[in-house]
């Protein structure tokens, strides 16, 4: 349980802290201000750090030293946010050039900072900078592949329905440069959990899409690769084998990364989406 307390001299009673944790009533008022009610069923979401206008909340679980004030001059405006949207691509050609692993650290420091369910914090990262374990990785899944359809299980559905012989090719041809499927990227991120979370999906394509924008910031480029991931969904025992993902945890996210070998230079439209008001 947190230990979590007020600081009375400089609290000006707003109720600010009772008011945003309202879901689990950590906190509570009372005629002279906010009391800690029932600490035990902090989240450690850390809204009432964040909001409290005086710093009168000592958390020991969140040190106020690792909550730097927000600078309204660092945020984008709504301009700068779109253009960095529209911007966003995926990439699928690169250049034969490694990422530095310290760059790769910072990006996945970025997702860290996504909506969770429950503040769980879950995802944690399989980072493939080796193109000896990229290949096995490709390799392993493309045999599996031409097993299943071969018995007649149909995995091949997630690579557009190819037959042995396409696969046989594949396997062949894009093994030699991980084209196709890899679109020879020197770094493979795979964001995994463990099973069974509700909205884990959700969460990890959060994380992914705050690499995708940070990566673009960093002259980097990504691609999610649904294929191999929905893959290495059809055949979990290669997470473990190839990934090294323990058994009671699952991959939800596979991106590609790496400098890209061109740059986009105008941004392209996007269909515009229909929208109902109240329909029923």
């Amino acid at each position: 349980m947190a230990m979590i307390s007020i600081n009375r001299d400089s609290c000006i009673q707003c109720g600010a802290c009772a008011d945003i944790c309202y879901a689990r009533d950590v906190f509570g008022m009372k005629e002279d201000g906010p009391h800690v009610i029932h600490p035990e069923k902090c989240r450690l979401c850390g809204h009432c750090l964040a909001v409290c206008t005086t710093d009168s909340i000592n958390h020991e679980e969140i040190p106020l030293q690792e909550c730097p004030l927000i600078d309204p001059k660092q945020l984008p405006s709504l301009e700068m946010l779109l253009t960095a949207f529209r911007a966003r691509r995926s990439y699928r050609r690169y250049q034969a050039r490694q990422v530095p692993r310290k760059l790769i650290q910072d990006l996945i420091f970025c997702s860290r900072y996504i909506p969770t369910g429950e503040n769980r914090q879950f995802l944690d990262w399989i980072v493939l900078d080796n193109e000896h374990n990229i290949i096995k990785l490709l390799q392993r899944t493309l045999d599996e592949v031409r097993l299943s359809t071969k018995e007649g299980r149909d995995a091949s559905k997630f690579l557009g329905g190819l037959s042995i012989e396409e696969i046989d090719r594949f396997i062949e041809e894009g093994l030699q440069k991980k084209k196709r499927f890899f679109f020879n990227a020197p770094v493979i991120l795979a964001g995994f959990c463990d099973k069974g979370f509700v909205c884990a999906r959700e969460e990890a394509t959060y994380a992914a899409y705050n690499i995708t924008l940070a990566a673009e910031r960093m002259g980097l480029g990504t691609c999610h690769i649904g294929s191999i991931q929905l893959l290495l969904e059809e055949f979990p025992h290669l997470q473990h084998e190839v990934l090294g993902i323990p058994d009671e945890k699952e991959v939800h996210v596979l991106l590609t990364l790496g400098y890209p070998a061109w740059n986009f230079r105008r941004v392209v439209p996007r269909r515009k989406p229909n929208i109902e008001w109240n329909p029923c």
